[in-house]
Parts: structure tokens; C-alpha cells; sequence
């Protein structure tokens, strides 16, 4: 009892430290609803092209729904990603959702609770709408001082999809 006592006396310390690292940083505008029956852009994969996206969504910060697959031969992520699978894969690694108190309230508040990603998924199968899975911190690399790429357990996933697909390449970066 007084190890789980510790445990969450500990995480939440370190929820303490991400919030107040958080806070600290630089913040930057973002895209905004225009008005109240706002209905998001929703746009076949195989219509976009790299530069569209970027500059039409990436850019602005717009969200947009993409409906269909990547076309890059290394996503394998739909024929593989099942509940059983990515709990399996990735179940253990740790990740910060923020939660509403009901549905009434809006997210966006700040109010995140660490979890297990199979737990995450344990509330997306009983359709909670409490809890939204957030923007991740990612650790530093202990060798280089730099930023990780992915989030723990998305590079549990890594291994099935590209890191850069060909929709994100803007023409500038091609080789």
C-alpha cells in the first residue's frame, strides 16, 4: 500500500513537472472554429498532394478529416491495428489523456491524468467521451540532449508506418 502510495506521489510529481515545463514555453496561435455550425473539411487521402495538405492544412493549423489510407507501401497499420494488436505492441507504455469532469465541459482545460495506452484503449472499447488523448511530451535522447521523435508508444508502433510519408514531403525536402 505505501509502494502505490509512493507510485502516484511520484507520477504525479511528474504531472506537476510536464504541466509547469509546459507552461513555461512559448505559445503559439492556432487555427480557430469560424462559427458555431462549422462542419470540418473531410478530404479522400488519394485527393491531396503534398503540397495542397501542407499548405492548406499542415500550415494553418486547420483540422481535417483524411478519409482512407496512406498509399505508402511501408503503412501496414491497417491490416494490422486491432485493439488486441496495439494493446499488445504497445499496452505498457505510458502516456498523459486529458479528462473532463462530464460533457458538459470543453477539453483543452489542461487537466491530464497518466495511463497505461491499454488503458486508453480499454476506454475508447467502453465509448467513454471523458478522456481525449492529448499532445504527448517526448523525453529527451539521454546521448544527444535532442527531443525523441515519437511519443513511447507510438514508437512501439513504429515499426508499422512510415515516419515520413509521401503526403508530408513538401517539394522543398525531396531528394
Amino acid at each position: 500500500m505505501a509502494e502505490q502510495s509512493k507510485r502516484s506521489s511520484a507520477e504525479e510529481k511528474q504531472v506537476s513537472t510536464k504541466k509547469a515545463k509546459r507552461d513555461s514555453k512559448v505559445q503559439y496561435t492556432g487555427w480557430e472554429v469560424p462559427h458555431a455550425n462549422y462542419t470540418l473539411d473531410s478530404v479522400n487521402v488519394r485527393d491531396l498532394t503534398p503540397e495542397g495538405f501542407y499548405d492548406t492544412y499542415v500550415k494553418t493549423r486547420r483540422p481535417v478529416v483524411i478519409k482512407g489510407f496512406l498509399q505508402d507501401p511501408s503503412f501496414v497499420a491497417p491490416t494490422k491495428w486491432t485493439n488486441a494488436y496495439l494493446t499488445s505492441q504497445a499496452g505498457s507504455q505510458k502516456l498523459m489523456v486529458e479528462e473532463r469532469a462530464s460533457t458538459a465541459d470543453s477539453y483543452g482545460q489542461g487537466n491530464e491524468v497518466p495511463m497505461t495506452f491499454a488503458e486508453f484503449i480499454r476506454l475508447l472499447e467502453a465509448k467513454d467521451t471523458l478522456h481525449y488523448l492529448t499532445t504527448q511530451d517526448v523525453e529527451a535522447d539521454p546521448e544527444t540532449d535532442r527531443p525523441q521523435l515519437m511519443a513511447p508508444f507510438v514508437q512501439a508502433l513504429s515499426g508499422d508506418f512510415p515516419v515520413s510519408p509521401a503526403l508530408m514531403v513538401r517539394p522543398a525536402f525531396r531528394r
